[in-house]
């Protein structure tokens, strides 16, 4: 059972009972929709300067890919196609677990440049990063008392605060990050979802029926879509009660948050009562209330009769929706309905021992950005991962951290900004 939570996108918030990172990052949970100037806007390889007309403003200057320190972070660039991620130095030679080792925290341009925030403790991994970057949410799981604790880093300082202890997989509570969510479990064991602020005291038990396993935030923070074992609530962000329910289409037996299509309307997956519910579609309904609609992308895909188990996730961008299939292990494939109307299987260069190979984070424009899995298990994701970027329109792809980019091994997934925020 897995808490998460998401805005434009859904992330884990918790592996209940280990509250260990999984490499295996769910990607129909942790979508971006925002937008880039241009196709290969994110993959240049060299510092960029713009040249400014008469009278503009001055030129903008992006570092190469390279390491940086926390002074040199241009905040003014910093934005939706930026990650966080938590590097260590060892070799994927090595049969050194990532998580038994102290790294770094770095903030990861476009362009591959690492800036460094800080050091972090063994078992440190990210789960949420504000949209500005400027707050970092990590979450360290000590596998001999088995507690997780939750802390908050500011980007600029390299201050870290501990916010709480015993919550699984915490994530911000709005996209300004002054207040943190996840799945805390009582005293009499029950699993409730609680809000902390950045003070360390509890601020809101939220009111459900069952078990939280998948939270999605929308944009202005008002609200949340809570997936419990019971079903789909919206609840106030404010008060923590019930607002409504998500309903369940005709013909489905159940349904699932994916991520927020637009800043209204939430995306969700629901399995069909064919073939045991074992096949998946998907559908936008507005938050505040109205009919489930089946995505006309999905419907389009599904009639070339290589649906499989179905789709489970997808993504705008600027040449078309990208949607994920269903598997019954591993990460799913992808296909690419294009803007006017064809579609054509999406294939990634990269190798990855992940079926299905390497899982989307965010799309960015025309960019994807990818985690690259090698080593470990073929369904529960690699050992070693990797931070890639890939132009939808080029083919070209680059890696921008971890052990394709030669910079040691990640611990955890990269998180791109705002994609749970």
């Amino acid at each position: 059972m897995k808490i998460a939570v998401a805005a434009t996108a859904g992330v884990l918030l918790a592996a209940c009972g280990t509250g260990a990172p999984s490499t295996q990052t769910p990607s129909t949970r942790t979508s971006s929709t925002a937008t880039s100037p241009g196709p290969s806007a994110l993959l240049t390889a060299n510092p960029t300067t713009s040249t400014p007309s008469s009278g503009a403003s001055p030129a903008v200057v992006r570092q190469a890919a390279g390491t940086y320190t926390r002074a040199q972070i241009p905040w003014g660039q910093v934005g939706s196609a930026w990650t966080g991620v938590v590097l260590v130095p060892i070799a994927t030679s090595t049969k050194t677990d990532p998580g038994a080792t102290a790294g770094t925290l770095y903030l990861v341009s476009p362009e591959g440049a690492r800036y460094a925030i800080g050091n972090t403790a063994p078992g440190d991994y990210i789960t949420d990063v504000t949209p500005d970057g400027r707050r970092i949410l990590i979450t360290r799981y000590d596998s001999r008392t088995h507690v997780a604790v939750t802390q908050v880093w500011d980007a600029q300082t390299g201050v870290a605060r501990t916010v709480a202890t015993g919550m699984e997989y915490g994530h911000f509570s709005r996209p300004q990050g002054t207040a943190v969510i996840g799945k805390v479990v009582g005293a009499d064991g029950v699993a409730h979802l609680q809000r902390y602020g950045l003070d360390g005291r509890l601020q809101l038990t939220y009111s459900m029926s069952g078990v939280p396993i998948f939270v999605v935030r929308p944009p202005d923070g008002q609200s949340l879509v809570v997936e419990t074992t019971t079903g789909v609530t919206v609840l106030s962000n404010v008060t923590g009660t019930p607002l409504r329910t998500i309903p369940t289409p005709s013909g489905a037996s159940s349904c699932r948050p994916v991520s927020m299509w637009t800043s209204t309307q939430l995306l969700v997956s629901c399995d069909g009562t064919e073939s045991g519910g074992s096949s998946s579609d998907l559908y936008t309904v507005p938050v505040a209330g109205g009919p489930i609609t089946r995505m006309p992308q999905a419907e389009v895909q599904n009639a070339d009769g290589r649906s499989g188990f179905g789709f489970v996730g997808a993504w705008p961008s600027s040449v078309g929706v990208i949607l994920q299939r269903g598997t019954g292990c591993g990460n799913g494939g992808y296909a690419l309905v294009r803007t006017d109307g064809r579609v054509t299987a999406l294939t990634f260069p990269e190798k990855s021992t992940s079926v299905g190979g390497p899982v989307v984070l965010g799309i960015v424009g025309a960019t994807a950005l990818l985690s690259v899995s090698n080593g470990g298990s073929t369904c529960g994701g690699g050992q070693f991962v990797s931070l890639v970027a890939h132009d939808l329109v080029t083919g070209a792809s680059r890696p921008l951290a971890g052990p394709m980019a030669g910079t040691g091994a990640l611990h955890g997934q990269p998180v791109v900004l705002g994609a749970a925020a």
